[in-house]
């Protein structure tokens, strides 16, 4: 499918379009040469289509579908056989409770203010105190409020209403998202040990369902942000992955390892791979999100994509059929 918002706007509608046919019939080919080695049907065009035209507009290359190199490839490999019927769940910021905390349980959910399919069901809630608001089908749209003024609450309701209305992840293989009504959340906002900002992020990168790489972020919200990576037993490891941010200091306090393992593999263990957002405040580990296909697989440095490839080592073998056109899309946002 053609889609003009991927291509510059300063680029005329029938250049855009005239691009669009000739990647058509570039990816085509390359379709039916996969298909002699993978198991590819007419049914995954669209997706493939969409997975190779986002790679070669983004990336200036299509992926290496059959001997996939560095994490770009390896994203977009598990992105058309590494698909599984809980993805669609997962994926939604509202849903996906349910799964979390029949999994690990409901204690490490971060309390819901108010939930809705409309601004009118949730205005209370910024109106009061403070909260962390976001929508349910989308990645990025998160907004940390405390005592929002008059103004505030009318430039939200104005983002938010747009925000529900947007499709998230079309065009880029995300295949998962939009199997559900969208719908604004507002969760209890989760604070550093010096309430100055957000606690430190704990991404884990999973890999059959088993924790292999352990990114912390720390300053999210304060401009100057800081990292580090470890393996799953605390040791640091050496990742080229946005190397602006400074190293995390060797003072900042680590996450207890041994907890938060075992409840990323729980979490993990139905997926090829998976990265599950954690958060550790108080003495207590928070639930944050699973992210299949961080950044949808379009890392614009390659020194950077090789380098997490390499952590990571996601094995690209024994693909499996799609299953992303049969499973139902619930639009009242209730699986039945």
């Amino acid at each position: 499918m053609f889609r003009p918002g991927l291509y510059p706007e300063k680029i005329p509608l029938l250049v855009r379009k005239l691009v669009f046919l000739i990647l058509s019939l570039v990816i085509r080919a390359k379709f039916i040469r996969d298909r002699k080695a993978l198991p590819l049907s007419s049914y995954d065009w669209p997706l493939y289509l969409d997975i190779h035209v986002v790679s070669a507009l983004r990336l200036r290359r299509l992926p290496n579908l059959l001997h996939p190199v560095g994490f770009n490839d390896q994203m977009k490999w598990l992105m058309l056989f590494g698909q599984h019927e809980l993805m669609p769940v997962c994926a939604d910021k509202f849903e996906v409770r349910d799964y979390v905390a029949k999994t690990i349980g409901q204690e490490y959910l971060i309390p819901l203010k108010s939930v809705g399919f409309h601004w009118s069901d949730v205005s209370a809630s910024v109106a009061e105190g403070e909260g962390v608001l976001k929508c349910s089908h989308d990645s990025g749209s998160a907004y940390l409020f405390s005592d929002a003024s008059p103004e505030e609450l009318v430039h939200l309701e104005n983002r938010f209403e747009k925000l529900l209305l947007r499709e998230h992840g079309v065009g880029k293989g995300e295949w998962y998202y939009g199997y559900y009504r969208p719908r604004l959340i507002v969760e209890e906002r989760l604070w550093s040990p010096d309430r100055m900002t957000s606690p430190t992020d704990i991404k884990i990168h999973c890999v059959g369902g088993r924790p292999r790489l352990v990114h912390l972020i720390d300053g999210r919200q304060t401009g100057v942000e800081s990292q580090a990576f470890f393996d799953p037993d605390g040791n640091p490891k050496q990742v080229r992955v946005k190397p602006h941010r400074e190293g995390l200091s060797r003072s900042h306090p680590l996450p207890p390892f041994n907890e938060i393992m075992p409840l990323a593999y729980a979490l993990a263990a139905p997926f090829r791979y998976v990265r599950v957002d954690l958060y550790f405040v108080d003495g207590k580990v928070y639930f944050g999100e699973l992210n299949f296909n961080e950044q949808a697989g379009l890392f614009q440095s390659r020194d950077e994509e090789l380098s997490l490839g390499w952590a990571l080592d996601i094995p690209c073998s024994e693909p499996n059929p799609t299953v992303n056109t049969a499973i139902p899309r619930h639009q009242e946002g209730i699986l039945k």
